[in-house]
């Protein structure tokens, strides 16, 4: 329970992130291939394995997770150009007051 609330801060700020730049497909197409592979897991953890708990808990960290990493990759590896210029010292100039 606490890796999906941890899941939320990267996953808001990458959807407002995306959103300003009216990148708004790949937000689409990763909550469509985490449902999809949200779906597959859990039947196989659940009903093929037979994990119950443990095996629904698994699957809905990774389908919190696979979106927000999905973004993060769009966003820092080259999906936005024009906006994202790489992290530098600047981020932390006025870290401490």
């Amino acid at each position: 329970v606490i890796g999906i609330n941890f899941s939320f801060v990267p996953c808001f700020t990458c959807q407002m992130f995306l959103q300003a730049q009216s990148k708004n497909k790949i937000i689409t197409y990763a909550a469509a291939v985490s449902l999809g592979i949200h779906v597959f897991l859990s039947w196989l953890l659940i009903d093929h394995f037979s994990f119950g708990i443990t095996g629904a808990m698994t699957s809905t960290l990774v389908a919190f997770w696979l979106p927000n990493i999905a973004q993060l990759l769009f966003v820092t590896c080259g999906g936005c150009k024009d906006t994202w210029r790489g992290l530098s010292m600047l981020a932390f100039k006025d870290l401490w007051p």
